[in-house]
């Protein structure tokens, strides 16, 4: 337990170096900054292995490891106690969840620092300190840190579902890549994709930017915007009434890609799904399907593209027939 108020800005700069550490491998400068930055200061080590202690991550452990194996024999000596001890911490975290909560002073700012991930076919709702509402769709990442200042969530992969609590001083803020939607108080749905994601507002209205010094653009109900890497597509509109999205359980496509359903139905799916050719990827399909019941989607996909589904043990793979 940590006994002494410690400076905000340290909780911040863990919480900076952890998310970092859970894209993947540092690069050899940042892995040196990374291990000077801890031996900097008794607290960052106390703040850093805190919090590690409550964060679940293959790539944060893969990351660690790395650093450990690339800072000199001087250092290696010196760091590998406490290495060890994090990847000792990472082993007992549990799989889906991360929370910790630091309570400061009454005079101090605070931090609060979440990781929530489902798995495949799990939804979930989660309500935040601020009384925003998050719904997660299945095989979903997403990492949370709330300041006095902002609300920043990181959604790393799949869809969510916000339902943001007003807040004019404290702005929400989640980021996607290099894009970033900004609400103050509003309910929207994004849908994060391997190529492309997708921002849908049904109530209120956000500010979406496809980078950090990108020019934003004002998004309100009743319309959508498709982000591609940094480019924003045309906003459209779309009746919120009739809009059929994954929270239903369902999809409805008009003209979209065969590799955007199967990317969908994989978060549901028990089975890897995997596309045979290149070719078919870009295959236009339409249609209502069901996310959770990817035979059957599977199945009137086959009929109705003159394809083939194939089924082993441990994958569904879709061709073209002869």
């Amino acid at each position: 337990m940590i006994s002494q108020p410690i400076p905000t800005d340290v909780y911040e700069q863990a919480a900076d170096w952890l998310e970092r550490l859970s894209t993947g491998p540092l690069d050899n400068l940042s892995k040196r900054r990374f291990i000077n930055w801890v031996d900097a200061d008794p607290t960052h080590r106390q703040v850093f292995e805190s919090m590690l202690n409550t964060w679940s991550s293959p790539e944060l452990e893969r990351a660690l490891a790395d650093a450990k194996q690339n800072i000199t024999l001087k250092d290696r000596l010196r760091y590998t106690p406490a290495i060890r001890w994090w990847q000792a911490a990472l082993a007992c975290t549990a799989l889906l969840i991360g929370i910790m909560a630091w309570q400061l002073t009454p005079h101090q700012s605070s931090v609060m620092i979440h990781q929530y991930a489902t798995i495949n076919g799990e939804t979930r709702d989660i309500r935040l300190e601020d009384n925003s509402v998050l719904t997660m769709g299945a095989a979903s990442d997403v990492y949370i840190k709330f300041t006095d200042q902002r609300r920043l969530v990181n959604l790393k992969q799949g869809a969510a579902y916000f339902d943001v609590a007003s807040n004019k001083q404290r702005p929400f803020e989640v980021k996607i890549g290099s894009a970033s939607v900004v609400a103050v108080g509003t309910e929207f749905n994004i849908d994060r994709g391997q190529y492309f994601t997708d921002v849908v507002v049904h109530e209120g209205a956000v500010e979406v930017a496809g980078s950090p010094d990108g020019k934003p653009v004002l998004l309100k109900a009743g319309e959508q915007i498709r982000i591609t890497g940094r480019a924003l597509g045309q906003v459209q509109n779309v009746d919120i009434r009739r809009t059929v999205d994954w929270r239903s359980g369902w999809l409805e496509l008009d003209n979209e890609s065969l590799h955007y359903l199967v990317e969908r139905l994989n978060r549901e799916s028990t089975k890897r799904i995997r596309i045979d050719s290149p070719a078919l990827n870009d295959l236009r399909v339409a249609g209502r399907f069901r996310l959770k019941d990817s035979h059957q989607t599977l199945s009137l996909l086959a009929e109705a593209y003159g394809l083939n589904v194939e089924e082993t043990p441990d994958r569904i793979t879709i061709t073209r027939l002869p």
